[in-house]
């Protein structure tokens, strides 16, 4: 129990609040939460924008496909004989088109197909035989007609006066002997299946004429009516099509942009209060200080056990510091006999299923045997802040990596990675730990696997180079490769090769820590035939 100094400081006058700094936090604080909500809107914004963008440019490929698909049969009839024969008033040809268009609609995949006189009135029809057939209908009044008798391809979106289903006409001109227009060949799609998938589309679309009437639309309710407005919440990308005439717009809703704005201001708004509160400790601190030089020049007694407290408090802010760092640490390296458990959980229970109690047996004891492997790591962990003397071994090189091999037995298979593997003689022994040693070889195999789990056909190689002094275990892949940067500090704590949140970066770090209590080495290299190469040197048995 320590002393308590003889001259002591009143409560409200040890830590007062500065005026300066409530008056900063009044200020700062609502200024980082506005600037932090402004960026964090136009981050969602860009975001949004970009978005939208590339979802635009991919409906208006799908709907250019779309358009373009019925335009080759209207042509290629428009040439035919037949045609020309029906409009020539020839009832024999035009029976034999009726039926010739309605294999062509079914083939083709079209609504309707149908062959018009000069007078816009349909002679042939691909629904002749139905009940609501075209035969003998005049369809003049249509746009597609009006521009196809003008010698040019018509296109029209319109409400079908006869089926009363939407679609896209497509009217191409017939020429007769002189070149002047005798008809037109008529087809129609329905663009059903479109307007669907734009209905699950989270965002609104729709496409539009030159005067803003809006021709097709997932909501059938604004469908042939003027485009409405855009609200406060919307943002919306606009693309042309078939040189203006037709106009594709995509409207997305932007409160996504307004949440992340709150969010942004909350967090800026907390970060700010958190850095003036450690200004203002940090200040405080520095005041206490003063306080106590003022103190020693009344009491050095009381100074020397005042400058105690605070040391132990050091030392114990250390300590935890010390246990936080190997926590971390601890959490990293654990994870490779948890998934081993994991495995070798999932193959008792079907074993179980199959009733082959022996190798249930087997699996639980290797499971027990892992468990056992997370408490000496634990305890190895603990033991690398201290530098303790390892007790080393004569371990057997080989029978260490074919545990290591059957660990991630399932993990291989999953990802189709062959295994190359030439471990020699089995005599081949180190100077080394056994638990230890295979929490290196665990780490450099999975380690392989990672960097292989994006491609397609990945190979591991594992090969055993026994020396006069040293012997060398090889671990090479077919992944990526390492980063030329990153192969100098490889081996540094946090460095890592791999995406943000998927590793902790301590694992190489820890394994060459290990090698070289061993007396050993651990290098890494990028092949020429591509992928990385680790080599872990050990002592010969014999020379430890």
């Amino acid at each position: 129990m320590t002393a308590e100094p003889f001259v002591s400081f009143p409560p409200h006058d040890r830590f007062p609040l500065p005026r300066l700094w409530f008056g900063a936090l009044l200020v700062l604080v609502p200024l980082a939460a506005w600037l932090c909500g402004v960026g964090g809107e136009a981050s969602a914004m860009a975001d949004i924008a970009a978005q939208v963008q590339g979802r635009a440019d991919l409906f208006r490929t799908l709907l250019q496909r779309e358009l373009e698909r019925p335009a080759g049969v209207p042509l290629a009839l428009s040439r035919a004989p037949l045609v020309a024969d029906a409009l020539a008033g020839d009832g024999a040809a035009a029976w034999q088109l009726n039926g010739l268009m309605a294999d062509l609609v079914r083939d083709a995949d079209l609504s309707d197909l149908y062959v018009m006189n000069r007078d816009g009135v349909a002679i042939a029809a691909s629904n002749a035989t139905a009940g609501d057939s075209f035969v003998g209908k005049d369809f003049s009044f249509r746009a597609y007609f009006i521009d196809a008798m003008q010698g040019r391809t018509g296109h029209e979106f319109a409400l079908g006066t006869t089926s009363h289903v939407p679609g896209y006409y497509v009217g191409q001109p017939v020429l007769g002997t002189g070149g002047a227009v005798i008809g037109v060949v008529v087809a129609k799609i329905e663009l059903a299946r479109l307007e669907r998938l734009w209905a699950d589309s989270p965002e609104s679309l729709l496409l539009t004429d030159r005067d803003g009437t809006v021709l097709l639309t997932g909501d059938p309710a604004l469908r042939f009516h003027p485009m409405p407005p855009l609200d406060g919440h919307s943002l919306a990308v606009q693309l042309d099509l078939a040189g203006g005439e037709w106009r594709l717009s995509v409207l997305s809703s932007t409160r996504m942009a307004q949440s992340r704005r709150w969010s942004w201001a909350v967090g800026g708004s907390i970060a700010m209060t958190a850095l003036l509160l450690a200004v203002y400790v940090v200040a405080e601190r520095r005041r206490s200080v003063l306080a106590f030089a003022a103190f020693e020049r009344q009491s050095r007694a009381a100074l020397e056990e005042e400058l105690k407290l605070r040391t132990a408090e050091l030392v114990q802010a250390a300590k935890l510091a010390t246990i936080g760092q190997m926590a971390t640490g601890m959490v990293h390296e654990i994870n490779q006999p948890l998934a081993a458990i994991r495995a070798f959980a999932g193959n008792a229970l079907r074993f179980l299923e199959l009733q082959r109690h022996d190798r249930v047996s087997a699996n639980l004891n290797e499971i027990a045997g892992q468990a056992d492997r997370l408490g000496e790591i634990a305890r190895r962990l603990k033991g690398f802040a201290r530098r303790p003397d390892g007790e080393l071994a004569t371990v057997a090189l080989a029978p260490a990596v074919e545990r290591v091999l059957a660990m991630v037995g399932s993990r291989l298979r999953e990802q189709g990675v062959t295994v190359d593997v030439d471990l020699g003689a089995n005599t081949v022994m180190v100077r080394a730990e056994q638990v230890r040693l295979e929490q290196v070889l665990l780490n450099l195999v999975a380690n392989s696997l990672d960097a292989m789990a994006r491609v397609e056909f990945g190979a591991l190689s594992i090969r055993i180079h026994p020396g006069s002094r040293k012997t060398a275990l090889v671990v090479a892949d077919t992944g990526p490769g390492i980063a030329p940067e990153l192969l100098s500090d490889l081996f540094e704590p946090f460095t890592t090769t791999k995406p943000a949140g998927e590793g902790l970066g301590l694992g190489l770090s820890i394994a060459s820590a290990i090698v070289r209590d061993f007396g050993g080495n651990l290098s890494a290299v990028n092949r020429v035939e591509g992928g990385a190469a680790f080599t872990l040197e050990l002592l010969n048995a014999e020379l430890g």
